[in-house]
């Protein structure tokens, strides 16, 4: 099982896995639930979104879909 390599300090968000140099979460938190893509400890160091094209979030998006969690279905 892998572990995230960088903090990550919203409890409520669901580690999906690693994707390169990014730590992999499922953020259920909001109304619309989203997914992260964290590339260091630093607070403000990390991508986020629902609609991206981006590699990291797109392999997030998947994991997350992989564990039947509840997602914004992009149209």
């Amino acid at each position: 099982m892998e572990n995230p390599r960088y903090v990550h300090e919203c409890s409520t968000c669901i580690f999906l896995g690693l994707y390169e140099e990014y730590d992999l979460y499922y953020c259920p938190q909001s109304g619309n639930p989203t997914v992260i893509a964290r590339y260091s400890s630093d607070g403000p160091d990390y991508l986020s979104s629902m609609i991206s094209c981006m590699k990291p979030l797109a392999e997030a998006r998947r994991l997350a879909k992989e564990r039947n969690l509840r997602l914004y279905e992009i149209r």
